[in-house]
């Protein structure tokens, strides 16, 4: 049980509540039950690896130079907060939001549609409607509330949009590095002679490229 977080369990459950309902859908109980778990498997949690910084106490002269422990002390005046410059695109604005889970799966399959000092406006696909939990969206909007030093809200419609996800965005481009490494060991001229010694193909379903 504390393997897992309750806001990924409540969404486990809506994926499994929402497969039962549309298993009359499928062309048979087999090919329906098989999108439900096929659902489950997507929409696993994505977790983020924290580096734990030691703790450094001001009080110990040993671990910081005396002017800085002055400089601590001695400073009162009050820090403006910091505030951020959003990037246009949401793709790249998403990659600054401290989010996992089901929030991070939810943010990734929505397209920014419009965006006003006091809102954003998001699109999704009615196919993820699974993921559009009231827990996932508070947080999506705390997570943009920090981040914007603004306090925003976010609205989320069901709706089909013409345009790329971040999701897809990435899969695109995973796809499209793929390709380009295909054609670069094709071209290689040891993996060429190979192919003509020993009549030897490629197989492309077995080239991975290293993550990044």
């Amino acid at each position: 049980a504390d393997r897992i977080t309750p806001e990924d369990t409540q969404l486990f459950y809506e994926i499994t509540v929402i497969g039962r309902r549309d298993l009359t859908l499928g062309p048979d109980p087999r090919t329906a039950m098989e999108m439900v778990l096929l659902r489950l498997y997507l929409f696993k949690p994505e977790t983020i690896q924290k580096i734990v910084m030691p703790e450094v106490s001001l009080s110990s002269p040993a671990l910081l130079p005396e002017k800085t422990l002055q400089a601590c002390v001695e400073s009162t005046s009050p820090v403006a907060p910091m505030i951020h410059q959003p990037p246009e695109a949401w793709s790249e604005l998403l990659e600054h939001l401290p989010l996992q889970g089901g929030s991070l799966n939810l943010a990734r399959h929505c397209v920014l549609v419009n965006k006003t000092e006091q809102e954003y406006l998001f699109s999704l696909s009615p196919a993820y409607e699974m993921l559009k939990t009231s827990q996932s969206m508070q947080k999506l909007e705390a997570a943009l509330q920090d981040y914007l030093a603004m306090p925003i809200k976010i609205k989320i419609e069901l709706i089909a949009s013409q345009q790329a996800t971040p999701m897809q965005l990435q899969a695109n481009q995973q796809a499209a590095r793929l390709q380009n490494i295909t054609e670069q060991i094709q071209q290689d001229p040891f993996v060429q002679q190979l192919s003509e010694t020993f009549s030897a193909t490629i197989i492309k379903n077995g080239i991975q490229p290293k993550s990044k």
